[in-house]
C-alpha cells in the first residue's frame, strides 16, 4: 500500500498542523520544510472588523454584569480581568463549536450521542434535520490537501442530501450569521486534490460535489444555506493564501529598515546666536 501523502498532527482544543510527503521522525515544528499551510490559518490574513465590535461588546457586558466583583479588585487586577474577557469568551465559543462538530459527526454516522441538558434541544433539531434531508455522510472531520498550492485543512462533512439528490460539501455553523470567509473555506476544501474520509489509509482523490452548503444552526431552526464556493472563490482564496505567506515571511525577515541618522540643521534653520 502506498503511504499517504498527507499527515495531520493534532493538538489540544481541535488544533491541527499538516505536512506533505513527510516521513520525518519527531514532532511537528513550525519550521518543518514539509509543512502545508492550514486553510483557517491562511484566512487569518482577512480583516475581521466585526470582531473589534464584538470584543468591545462582550467586555462591556461582562463589566456591567460583574460590576460589584470588579469594584473590589485592585485597579491592576481589574484591568487584567477585563483584558482577558474576549479571549475567555472566544475559547468557550470554540469549545462549543468543537462539541457541535463532534455531535454532528456522530449523528451523521447514526451513533448514540450524549449531550448535556443545555445542548439537547440543539442536538435534537440537528437530528431531525438530518432525517428530513435523508443525509448520508461520506466522512466527517476529514483531512484534505491541495498538493500544487501546498495547503491543507479539515472539512466538517461531506455526503449526499438524499431528498434533494445532491452531493454536498457541508460545514456546520452555530454563529450568529454566515460570513464570506466561510465561502473561501469551503472553496479551499472543494478544490483540494486528496482527502482521507476514513483515516490516513483511505487517502484518495477528492470527489466532485454538486454544491457547498453551510448548515446554519440557530436557536430556533436548522437552515441549509448554499454558498458559491466555485472556482472563482477558490482563485480568491489562493490570493489570500499568498498574502498570508508574504505576511509570515515579513514577520521572520522584516522589510522595515532602521531609522536613518539625523541630518544636521540647515544654516538658515539655526536660531540667531547659536
Amino acid at each position: 500500500m502506498t503511504a499517504p501523502r498527507l499527515k495531520r498532527n493534532n493538538f489540544g482544543s481541535g488544533g491541527h498542523a499538516y505536512r506533505v510527503d513527510c516521513n520525518c521522525p519527531g514532532r511537528y515544528r513550525k519550521t518543518d520544510p514539509h509543512k502545508a499551510t492550514g486553510v483557517t490559518t491562511a484566512l487569518g490574513a482577512l480583516a475581521k472588523p466585526g470582531l473589534t465590535g464584538w470584543a468591545g461588546r462582550v467586555t462591556a457586558e461582562y463589566a456591567v454584569d460583574n460590576w460589584d466583583v470588579l469594584t473590589h479588585q485592585p485597579p491592576s487586577e481589574r484591568l487584567e480581568t477585563l483584558k482577558g474577557v474576549q479571549y475567555r469568551t472566544k475559547t468557550r465559543a470554540a469549545m462549543k463549536g468543537n462539541e457541535l462538530h463532534a455531535t454532528a459527526e456522530k449523528l451523521v454516522r447514526g451513533e448514540d450521542v450524549y449531550v448535556p441538558d443545555e445542548a439537547r434541544a440543539e442536538a435534537n433539531r440537528l437530528a431531525r434535520w438530518l432525517d428530513r434531508e435523508e443525509y448520508v455522510g461520506w466522512g466527517g472531520e476529514v483531512p484534505c490537501v491541495n498538493l500544487e498550492h501546498r495547503y491543507a485543512g479539515t472539512l466538517d462533512n461531506a455526503g449526499v442530501l438524499g431528498r434533494r439528490g445532491l452531493t454536498a460539501l457541508v460545514d456546520f455553523k452555530r454563529t450568529n450569521r454566515i460570513y464570506e470567509e466561510n465561502v473561501y473555506q469551503l472553496a479551499a476544501y472543494r478544490y483540494a486534490d486528496l482527502w482521507q474520509p476514513d483515516g490516513p489509509a483511505s487517502e484518495t482523490a477528492m470527489p466532485e460535489f454538486d454544491g457547498a452548503f453551510v448548515v446554519h444552526i440557530t436557536p430556533d431552526a436548522v437552515e441549509l444555506v448554499p454558498v458559491e464556493a466555485d472556482r472563482s472563490a477558490w482563485t480568491e482564496f489562493l490570493y489570500i493564501l499568498q498574502v498570508h505567506r508574504d505576511m509570515e515571511a515579513a514577520r521572520d525577515d522584516s522589510r522595515i529598515g532602521a531609522a536613518l541618522p539625523s541630518l544636521p540643521d540647515n544654516e538658515e534653520d539655526t536660531p540667531d546666536g547659536e
